[in-house]
This record gives structure tokens, C-alpha cells and sequence, in this order.
């Protein structure tokens, strides 16, 4: 559930990723970006986000890390679903959590379903009962492009009841779950105010802006005030908060900035 912060409606999520092969520098990760910026298109932002390799102790540290320290309405976890013997997230999460596994049907539908769409052959059903094995209360997603079933469910931690969301590590997989499952349940702000980002581009070094950034923050506390370098000389500054905020803040950026550089350039 969305919760108040300094008098503000929040929905914000914190995302793991999870896998020894990211750590270690052999696989890029690109879910990050892909889920954050859907999230921020959905009225919630990504506040905190980590790696961990695939081992049960870290993936339960990470939960309850992010839990006391961010506190969000959304945990979601990408990487460790299959049924290699590395594919420890469900267990780890089940764990984590107190949480029985119980094997789902519909998560057998959705896994057959998808071996048969991809023309791949079940030589041996029961090495794919890793995948049908769900914690007590979650709910398969299914998987578009893939075979692994994403998971869904509503649990108490830390004292308010949160949305765990456990993704495929796979960028096509994660992000093809998210868009056909995840996005129509993650509804925009039902109350408070809307965040909105507006951008511009200086031709200037940071250097000589910075005063000009400090001045236009403390001038609107509630507005986020973020400098970007593109080049050497060009710094893209983007500003957040409510629409109202943003645009007197913007105004007023823009004089500041005429003041220092001359005509900013375009936002």
C-alpha cells in the first residue's frame, strides 16, 4: 500500500538483482534501467537497488536490508529462476520470508504451455517441477518469451503489507512479464501529487553552474534538483517534483542561469 512521507503520497519500489554472473562482471545488467524507468512511467519510484550473488543468506540480507532502510511498497528481485541447481531465488525468497512452498497448477499450465509455443521438447517433467514450486500465497505471472513463470504476491514485512515481485533474470523475460502482468496492477497515484521531470541543456562546465543549483534548491525545497554531464561543456539539468513546482522552479532556472551563462538552451 502507498504510504506518506514528509506529507507526500509515496509508491516506491526497491529492485535486487540477483546472480554470481552480473557480480562478477560477465553479464551487463539492463534490468535495472528497464524496470526503473517503467516503474517511474507508473507513478513509482525506484529508491534503492543492489546486486547479489546467488546464495540464500545474501538474497534474505538484501530483503531485509532494503526493508529497514527504504521501506517501499514494491521489492522486486530479477535473475535465479530455472532448474539448474544455481536457480535459488523462489527458495531463497520462501525462506526469506517464512513461507512454505506449494506446487502450483497453474504454474505447471503456464510452464507446459510455453515448452509447447517454443516447439521445446519435455523429455523429463520432473526437472521442471523447480519451476511450478511457489511460496504459500504467491501467484504465477506468466511468461511471454520465456518458460520460467514470474511471481507475484502481497506479504507483511516490516510492519506494512508489501508487494514481492520475482522476475526472470533474462532482459527479454523480465521486462516481457512486466509490461503483459505487472503493469496494469501497478496503478498511478490514487491521491497526493504526481511527479513530473522537466529538462534542460546548458552549454556550460558544472563548475560554473553549481552555485547557481545550490541557490535553486534551497529556493524549493520540495523540488529535486539533479546536473547531469553530457560533454566537457554541456550539463543537462533535470528537475522533479509536482507539476505546480517544476514549472516556477524552471522559471526561475532559467533566469538564474541567463544571469551566469547567457541563454540556456532549450527545455
Amino acid at each position: 500500500m502507498p504510504h506518506r512521507r514528509g506529507g507526500e503520497v509515496v509508491r516506491d519500489a526497491g529492485i535486487i538483482v540477483i546472480g554470481d554472473e552480473v557480480l562478477s562482471g560477465f553479464t551487463r545488467d539492463i534490468n535495472i534501467y528497464t524496470l526503473s524507468s517503467k516503474l517511474r512511467d507508473l507513478g513509482v519510484e525506484c529508491t534503492i537497488f543492489m546486486g547479489v550473488r546467488d546464495r540464500e543468506e545474501d538474497i534474505k540480507k538484501a530483503i531485509d536490508y532494503i526493508t529497514a532502510g527504504w521501506d517501499p511498497e514494491y521489492i522486486i528481485t530479477t535473475g535465479g529462476l530455472g532448474i539448474t541447481h544455481d536457480d535459488i531465488t523462489v527458495e531463497a525468497i520462501s525462506k526469506a520470508l517464512n513461507l512454505r512452498l506449494r506446487e502450483s497448477s497453474e504454474a505447471r499450465k503456464f510452464v507446459l504451455e510455453a515448452m509447447q509455443r517454443l516447439k521445446e521438447t519435455v523429455t523429463d517433467e520432473d526437472s521442471l517441477k523447480k519451476l511450478y514450486m511457489l511460496p504459500e500465497g504467491f501467484s504465477p505471472l506468466r511468461n511471454p518469451v520465456g518458460v520460467a513463470p514470474g511471481l507475484i504476491g502481497e506479504v507483511v514485512l516490516g510492519g506494512r503489507r508489501r508487494t514481492i515481485i520475482v522476475l526472470p533474470g533474462v532482459p527479454a523475460e523480465a521486462e516481457g512479464i512486466f509490461v503483459t502482468n505487472i503493469a496494469g496492477r501497478i496503478m498511478k497515484r490514487p491521491e497526493g501529487v504526481e511527479r513530473v521531470y522537466r529538462e534542460i541543456a546548458v552549454r556550460s562546465r558544472e563548475s560554473k553552474i553549481h552555485r547557481v543549483l545550490k541557490t535553486l534548491q534551497k529556493e524549493f525545497e520540495g523540488l529535486k534538483v539533479g546536473s547531469y554531464p553530457q560533454t566537457p561543456e554541456v550539463v543537462l539539468i533535470r528537475l522533479s517534483g509536482s507539476k505546480e513546482e517544476v514549472e516556477r522552479g524552471f522559471k526561475r532556472l532559467v533566469d538564474l542561469l541567463q544571469e551566469v551563462v547567457g541563454p540556456a538552451g532549450k527545455g
